[in-house]
C-alpha cells in the first residue's frame, strides 16, 4: 500500500549540446555547452573518467581537467565548461583514446511552500549524461596510404 502513495518525479533539466566530445590533439582546450531548460537553477558536477562508470570523480585519473568542475546553471540559461588536456602520460599517436564525459545534475531543494504542504521530501541525484570523449591524436604519416587518397 505504501508504494501506491509514492509519487516519483525524475527528470534531467540540464542537457549538453552534442552527442560526444571530440578533443583534437594540439588544441589548447575544448568548450562543452550546457543548457538548463527548467524554471529553476541547477547545480552540476562534471568530470572525465577512463571507462569505469562507477568511478568516484575524486579518484578518477585522466589527462584532462574541467573548469569549472562544479557550477550553477541558471534557469532557462546556459553554461560553458572548458576541458583542457594536461598532458601527463603520453597518449597513443596511432589511434584515438576513449574517455567519458560525465555530468551530474543536482536538483534544487524544494521551496518553503512545498515543504509546508508535504512536510518532508527525498532528494535523489543521478548522473544524467555520460558521453564518449575522444582524444584524436592521429599522426597522418602513420596512416596507410589507401586512407590518404
Amino acid at each position: 500500500i505504501f508504494y501506491c502513495t509514492l509519487c516519483i518525479s525524475a527528470n534531467a533539466n540540464v542537457i549538453i549540446t552534442g552527442t560526444r566530445v571530440i578533443y583534437p590533439a594540439g588544441q589548447k582546450n575544448v568548450i562543452v555547452k550546457l543548457e538548463n531548460n527548467d524554471d529553476s537553477a541547477a547545480l552540476v558536477q562534471a568530470w572525465i573518467d577512463n571507462g569505469n562508470p562507477n568511478a568516484d570523480p575524486k579518484y578518477t585519473k585522466t589527462p584532462f581537467v574541467i573548469t569549472p568542475p562544479v557550477s550553477r546553471v541558471e534557469a532557462k540559461s546556459g553554461q560553458s565548461l572548458r576541458i583542457t588536456f594536461t598532458g601527463g602520460e603520453p597518449l597513443p599517436e596511432d589511434r584515438e583514446s576513449l574517455f567519458y564525459f560525465n555530468l551530474l545534475d543536482i536538483p534544487p531543494k524544494p521551496d518553503a511552500e512545498f515543504l509546508a504542504k508535504h512536510g518532508s521530501f527525498m532528494q535523489i541525484t543521478f548522473k544524467s549524461i555520460r558521453l564518449p570523449s575522444l582524444h584524436q591524436n592521429l599522426n597522418i604519416s602513420l596512416l596507410p596510404p589507401i586512407l590518404l587518397d
